[in-house]
């Protein structure tokens, strides 16, 4: 008997995923209203995942927009910023033909003012939900870029259970139109870059808070470093 235990268990699980069709998985919270603003959400975390945004938004001067009336904020946490500092340091390399070139941190804080708009294409103005997302919410962030919000289908992490496709929840920057999900027909240089989020649909005092997967890249900075 106990050597079923387990088996029983998975039985369990796997009938709780297939009595829901189509059903949402994306790492969101069980519970979603937060009753703080987004920016004091992001310093209250226990992982610390959000300490160089926060930094970096204080250092540029906009912390506090963060915390602007119904606004949604899609969060890059601090390994975008590392992915950025690696991809730059890649880039300055080959620019300065010099293999021990050093982009640190500390380089970034100091010319963060000149990333002001990047920072505030992760600001959107309006509350999106992914609840509200029927279809994709084409728009402008406070820095005027065009951005988009969408629920993409994947079988991500699901594999093993059936009927169950969840929807993703994707953050893009629109260029040259909205493109459509697995076009293939789309230029390279008009290719919107797309990150998935971990978590979505934190409901704070002044918002919506979303947040990037890991190996998003801030400002989605083109990859290039080896």
């Amino acid at each position: 008997m106990k050597n079923l235990i387990p088996f029983l268990l998975l039985a369990i699980v796997v009938i709780s995923f297939s009595c829901t069709k189509n059903s949402v998985i994306d790492g969101g919270l069980s519970i979603a209203e937060v009753n703080m603003t987004t920016l004091d959400y992001l310093k209250s975390t226990p992982h610390h995942q959000f300490d160089t945004l926060i930094i970096l938004l204080k250092a540029a001067g906009i912390d506090q927009e963060v915390n602007s009336a119904n606004q949604t904020f899609v969060a890059p946490t601090d390994y975008a910023f590392r992915n950025f500092i690696i991809e730059k340091q890649a880039a300055l390399r080959i620019i300065y033909n010099d293999e021990n070139y050093v982009y640190n941190y500390d380089s970034l804080k100091n010319e963060i003012v000149n990333y002001k708009d990047t920072l505030r294409m992760y600001m959107i103005p309006g509350k999106i939900n992914r609840v509200d997302l029927v279809s994709p919410r084409i728009t402008k962030s406070t820095s005027n870029v065009i951005v988009a919000l969408q629920l993409i289908e994947s079988k991500l992490y699901t594999e093993w259970v059936p009927n169950s496709i969840p929807k993703f929840l994707w953050f893009s920057k629109v260029i040259n139109g909205f493109d459509k999900p697995n076009d293939i027909t789309i230029p390279l240089a008009d290719q919107d870059p797309i990150s998935r989020c971990q978590t979505s649909g934190i409901i704070t005092t002044n918002g919506i808070l979303h947040v990037l997967d890991d190996d998003h890249i801030f400002g989605f900075r083109h990859h290039i470093a080896q």
